[in-house]
């Protein structure tokens, strides 16, 4: 009888030669793929090239040899237990089934040939590899159970994700909760989703430098100012994944301005770290998740994403933003009314603020008090020129 030992406990070698040196990969777990039709890439794509040997991970019993569509994608599913209860395996695909493969009801140990790589349109030769739980025999559907990055062993990546602006000159963009309705950063208001732009690196020989644009395993973020989200779980690819295109959509944005894509050529990945509710599972109901602003005071906030890889390696980006879903104030003894000034023509600035000279000036905060310019700290301040209110400013430093 075998011993199972936990998934997340088990380390295992490449599936190419040599299996104790880390290879490239082409497409990782989690990814937003959009080459057959629009998913998540359920396992991970090791490149080399056609004809290349392909050796089991583990030892195991060989519970399916079939196609999914063509020549190019056949595979093997091997279970790490004999019989027909559930148990995990492996999938390995995009094998040769005109050169030598394992076949329905063999059985291989560690590092054993098993097949050899398929010639793979685009020159993109791979084998995919993929982490499964499933039962009968033989097996016809499994579950996509953990990134096998997590678990193939050594690697050598250092490198940490890479944080690209979302829009334009903005690091995050900012749209109403699951609408395509973007929102200036300096002028939030309602319910919000958060879209953070990121990829990963190995670092590793790929032919197509593109192909090296993957995406992180773990995604968090937090927000600080007048009150505080504190660090929330966004997105975590380490272990059980839906693939299917409703599930991907739910934490990807995909319009006109956050257009995630994933092809041989062109590769962008748009986060919607607010949709979430904290765990590690992606669902459908986490679409539900945004940034309600209005239960937060007005003021400057920080939005701060930060991203890992499957190996540890972490960056972070922060980017400060404005929430504003009351833009007057109430009279009041000594307070300026200011309840008609609207949002449109707000200046953002940083250092002292430069008043026309040879005008009556006022500065008010927030409340309608009147500010003293050499004692204003980062906020929302309403300008007020000859006894009108001309203009909002917001002091970012």
């Amino acid at each position: 009888m075998w011993v199972i030992l936990s998934a997340y406990l088990l380390s295992v070698g490449w599936p190419l030669a040599p299996q104790n040196t880390t290879h490239a990969v082409g497409y990782n777990y989690g990814q937003f793929l959009e080459i057959y039709d629009a998913k998540m890439h359920n396992g991970i794509d090791v490149l080399g090239a056609a004809g290349d040997p392909v050796y089991a991970v583990a030892d195991g019993y060989v519970k399916a040899w079939l196609t999914t569509s063509g020549q190019q994608h056949y595979l093997l599913a091997i279970g790490d237990e004999f019989g027909t209860d559930s148990c995990d395996g492996w999938i390995y695909q995009h094998l040769d089934p005109n050169m030598y493969h394992l076949s329905l009801g063999d059985t291989c140990s560690a590092g054993e040939l098993i097949g050899h790589i398929v010639s793979f349109a685009n020159d993109f030769h791979h084998v995919h590899l993929s982490r499964i739980r499933s039962a009968g025999y033989p097996w016809t559907t499994c579950r996509f159970i953990q990134n096998p990055l997590t678990m193939v062993s050594p690697n050598t990546d250092t490198i940490l994700p890479v944080f690209e602006n979302a829009t334009g000159s903005e690091l995050f963009a900012f749209c109403g909760d699951n609408s395509s309705e973007y929102l200036d950063p300096v002028c939030l208001t309602g319910n919000i989703d958060i879209i953070a732009r990121v990829y990963d690196r190995t670092g590793d020989f790929a032919s197509v430098p593109i192909w090296d644009h993957l995406v992180p395993d773990r995604l968090e973020y937090r927000i600080y100012g007048p009150d505080t989200i504190p660090t929330t779980l966004a997105v975590d690819f380490s272990g059980f994944l839906n693939d299917s295109i409703q599930y991907a959509l739910t934490i990807y944005k995909n319009d006109s301005v956050c257009n995630s894509e994933c092809d041989y050529w062109t590769r962008d990945f748009y986060f919607i770290v607010t949709n979430t509710d904290g765990d590690s599972i992606i669902e459908l109901s986490d679409s539900a998740g945004c940034w309600q602003t209005a239960a937060y005071q007005d003021g400057v906030y920080w939005v701060v994403v930060t991203a890992y890889d499957a190996y540890g390696n972490m960056a972070s980006d922060s980017m400060q933003v404005v929430v504003q879903n009351n833009p007057g104030v109430e009279e009041g003894p000594s307070v300026k009314n200011v309840e008609e000034y609207r949002c449109t023509g707000t200046t953002v600035y940083s250092g002292p603020l430069q008043l026309p000279e040879g005008k009556k000036c006022r500065v008010y905060d927030i409340m309608g008090r009147v500010i003293e310019t050499e004692k204003m700290r980062r906020g929302i301040y309403f300008i007020e020129i000859d006894g009108e209110v001309v203009q909002k400013v917001i002091k970012i430093r």
